[in-house]
């Protein structure tokens, strides 16, 4: 069984990044968008991303049912998985994801969660490069301001990390959320809390910082996973904006002012995890396509809001939905640019 890459896909590039940061021009080898239905037939889905070679990170989501968010990385290999709107424990099954491969990933046979027959699913593929997205385990060691070492090569923006041994809460850290807000238990709907709880403050080109709680990040003896995006204006923008409550276009500048291909938001007072895509919005048409990183929930399932309108120099909100754009409040929102072939 052969899944091709969307129609709305992104073609192959050769990285240029092998050595130092990677840029604008390496995109397409870096991160997809990929849409499939589901056979219920183990088989290939073609990303263009090769997560064999340099390792990375698969987030699977079913869009026509409610499901969870799976996520696949290539330290944990690539039966075990999590779900990010869940507090479950590393998992492992081989009828799920089967391999990573040098164009994308194989599926298993798995009849609902991943591979359905006739059901809708999205794949984001992030792959491992300094200046773009890394992957880290590590051992925690109850130590609070324990440095742990990533590859980015430059300061994370974002941090997503989870214990995967015994049910706990993710832990996510936002560089553009005020200090001492800038940490949330990413699986809830809860406020961004003090930071030196889960995380600390010192996150560098080379270290990231735990906590003070060493439950959430740093528990001796127990394992960690943690993604980490870079701050990296040209590629990756991590910022907030404050919501007006009104229809009127609010304009959002990513990053050096780019096109996003890719857009995750979250009310910093405490709301879901919005994910937003330019291939789902482009197949779907008309209608919304949030998916709710902290929830099951189907595509479009939050309510009728427009989307974003993902185009330079940012991003632009159209609507007086709380979940985007509610008076007064903040949002922190992490977006990545198209790549020149879209």
């Amino acid at each position: 069984m052969f899944f091709p890459p969307s129609a709305q896909g992104r073609r192959r590039f050769a990285p240029s990044g092998s050595i130092g940061l990677v840029g604008p021009e390496d995109l397409s080898s870096l991160f997809a968008t990929t849409l499939y239905t589901g056979t219920a037939t183990a088989g290939e889905v073609v990303t263009g991303v090769d997560l064999a070679s340099t390792g990375g990170l698969v987030w699977n989501k079913g869009r026509s049912a409610s499901s969870s968010h799976f996520l696949f990385d290539t330290l944990r290999g690539p039966n075990a998985y999590l779900q990010t709107n869940s507090t479950s424990y590393q998992y492992t099954a081989t009828d799920f994801l089967s391999a990573f491969t040098t164009k994308g990933v194989t599926l298993g046979s798995s009849a609902y969660n991943v591979n359905k027959s006739g059901l809708s699913y999205v794949l984001w593929s992030f792959r491992r490069a300094p200046g773009f997205f890394d992957v880290v385990s590590y051992t925690g060691t109850g130590v609070a301001g324990t440095l742990i070492a990533h590859g980015l090569k430059t300061a994370p923006a974002f941090i997503l990390l989870r214990n995967t041994s015994s049910e706990a809460n993710w832990v996510a850290w936002h560089k553009g959320v005020a200090a001492g807000v800038n940490s949330v238990e990413f699986n809830t709907t809860n406020a961004w809390q003090s930071q030196g709880q889960f995380l600390g403050t010192e996150h560098t080109r080379a270290v990231f910082q735990g906590g003070s709680q060493a439950y959430y990040a740093n528990q001796s003896g127990v394992p960690y996973i943690a993604y980490l995006w870079a701050d990296a204006p040209r590629l990756i923008a991590a910022g907030t904006y404050v919501g007006t409550g009104s229809a009127t276009p609010l304009s959002v500048t990513c990053g050096t002012g780019w096109d996003p291909q890719w857009l995750m938001i979250r009310r910093v007072s405490g709301g879901n995890t919005l994910i937003y895509d330019r291939v789902r919005q482009q197949a779907r048409g008309a209608g919304p396509c949030e998916l709710a990183a902290n929830t099951t929930g189907i595509e479009g399932g939050q309510g009728t809001a427009p989307d974003p309108v993902l185009a330079a120099p940012g991003f632009t909100l159209t609507t007086t939905w709380e979940g985007l754009n509610a008076s007064g409040a903040s949002y922190a929102y992490l977006a990545i640019r198209a790549s020149e072939f879209q």
